[in-house]
């Protein structure tokens, strides 16, 4: 699932992510993150964009915890789990 990212997510921490496995997913392809290609050249531009664009990285931050908190939330993540035990019945 990515529960750090989440984790990050809730605290309003800006996150550099991987374009690998679920990141893309969890952080909306880019939107609540920045992503790069796992190679020693991307991870310093992205670096370098973070650096220069911190102003940026602070409103992903921010639009990602209202995400993250409204759809990791105690209550729709019970909602969702009994929607599956729902559907099984």
């Amino acid at each position: 699932l990515g529960l750090v990212l989440i984790e990050a997510m809730l605290r309003e921490v800006p996150i550099l992510g991987s374009s690998r496995g679920a990141i893309p997913e969890i952080l909306a392809q880019g939107r609540y993150g920045l992503l790069f290609e796992p190679t020693s050249g991307a991870i310093g531009d992205v670096l370098d964009h973070a650096r220069s664009h911190p102003e940026e990285l602070r409103e992903r931050a921010l639009e990602a915890a209202r995400y993250a908190r409204e759809a990791f939330s105690v209550e729709r993540m019970v909602a969702d789990t009994c929607s599956v035990y729902a559907a099984l019945s």
